[in-house]
Parts: C-alpha cells; structure tokens; sequence
C-alpha cells in the first residue's frame, strides 16, 4: 500500500511536454490502489504517464523502485467523415458516417473522386478542421463555415460561389488542390503555397495572408476581387496582368505590405481601387 502520495510523485505531460496537475490523488482498497483525476484532457496529441518510483513508499517503508515508470497515450480528433461517393448536400445526415453533420470538435474528412460534390448549404457552423484529401468538390454556397484550426486541400476544389463565407482560424494548405473564388468571401486565414498560381475570379479576401502569388481570372469577363481588413502577400505577386478587366478593390483603408503589384494585360484594362 501506499502511505506518501503526491503530484511529484505521479505526473503527466500533455502535448509540448506541458505538465498536468491533477484535480485529486487518492489511496484506496487500503492503499493497493493510487486513483489520479484529471479534469477533461481534451487537447489533441501525445500524453505521457510518469510515476516516480523513488517516491512512492508503502505502510511499511518499502520504495517501489528507483527509476520512473513511464507509458504513453495519445488523444486524436473527432472524426467526421463523408459517407456518399456520389456526393450531395452536407446538409444531410444520412450522408455522413455518423449520421449526424458535422459537431464544433470535429475534423471534417471529405473524400471523393470525379466531379462528385458535397454542398455546404447550411448557415453558420463551426467545425475544428477540415481534409480534402482524394478529388472531387466541396462548394459552400452559405455560411459562413467556420474552420478553427486548420485546412488541408491536398486534392479536389474548395468552391467559394456566391454568398458562400469561409473563415479558417488557421492555415489554408493548398497541397495540391485548387481554392476557387467564385464570388464568396475567404475570412482570417494564412494561405500557404501549394502546386501550380492560385487564381481567383471575384469576391472577397476578407484579413487574408497569402504567401505566394495570385492573378486575377477573366472567366467571368469581368473580374473584381474586393479586400477588406487587410491583405498581406508575403514573397508573392498579384498579378492582374493576364486579367480582362480585372480589378482589385479596397472597400476600406488599407496598407499594402510586402507587395509586388503586376498590371497591365493585352485583353482589356486592370485596376486598382
């Protein structure tokens, strides 16, 4: 049994080896058990268990040991994962493996192939990240859909049309999928390089850092992309100069910062207003 009991004793590092106290440390079954309570670990990564045996001396003065035991667990994200190759609308429960959209601490994985597409068609909503990881597309049509952490398009298209609202909390990592916009709004997020230039054809860049180089399309005829609370680019160009009538448009006071700035085009007219 266990007579010296205490935190130096028992301790538990949580992800960036950040110790953990906990809430209690109790004897019981006369001393054979040591119960640990810890309030809700819900910090996602790699946890680790130590006992110091040194430490922990029973009723009749006997160490456990003198090294320290160690073991390891790990806590990974909800999952929600897209259950409908043929794509349909995220609305849906039934799509969805679990039977239910999306919760606030899920990591949303959307799966598919072709031209097969999932539609975001409902309004606000908060999920913790979100994975394009094989093809297909998902267009968000409302919104706004709200990523706190991170999003990872490493195939398929992020479809931003009109009155469809994305903000990230983290990065947008453009491994190697295409992030359109088509007329939507891109809020607070960092967008990191990825395979090939990213193109937009109309709509709003709303705090946005974007590390690389965009141009602005001539798919509509007329492409006006609007910034508003910031635009940083970062080792990168906007490049209106292959644009019909491109326009970039400040709706309030803004400062370029680490800009470079390409315009002209033999089609039409670029602007800057």
């Amino acid at each position: 049994g266990a007579a010296s009991l205490g935190a130096a004793e028992f301790v538990l590092l949580g992800p960036g080896a950040t110790v953990i106290a906990p809430l209690s440390i109790q004897s019981q079954f006369n001393g054979d058990v040591v119960r640990l309570t810890y309030a809700p670990l819900s910090t996602i990564g790699s946890y680790q268990a130590e006992v110091v045996e040194a430490g922990v001396v029973d009723r009749a003065g006997n160490v456990l040991g003198t090294g320290t035991l160690v073991t390891g667990f790990s806590i990974a994200p909800n999952l929600a994962e897209w259950n409908n190759l043929a794509g349909g609308l995220w609305s849906n429960a039934s799509d969805w493996l679990a039977l239910q959209e999306p919760l606030a601490t899920d990591t949303v994985d959307i799966a598919l192939t072709g031209v097969a597409a999932v539609t975001y068609d409902v309004g606000a909503t908060t999920v913790a990240a979100l994975s394009l990881q094989t093809g297909g597309t998902l267009a968000v049509v409302s919104g706004p859909l709200t990523v706190t952490g991170a999003v990872d398009l490493a195939a398929g298209v992020l479809d931003l049309a009109n009155g469809g609202v994305l903000a990230v909390g983290g990065t947008l990592d453009r491994a190697g999928g295409l992030l359109d916009l088509a007329g939507g709004t891109l809020r607070n997020t960092v967008i990191q390089p990825g395979s090939g230039i990213l193109g937009f054809d109309a709509g709003t860049l709303d705090g946005v850092t974007l590390n690389g180089t965009f141009w602005i399309s001539n798919r509509s005829g007329s492409s006006a992309v609007s910034v508003q609370n910031g635009l940083t680019v970062t080792g990168g160009t906007i490049d209106l100069s292959t644009a019909n009538n491109g326009e970039l448009v400040y709706l309030d006071t803004e400062t370029l910062d680490h800009l470079s700035l390409l315009m002209g085009s033999v089609f039409g007219s670029s602007q800057l207003t």
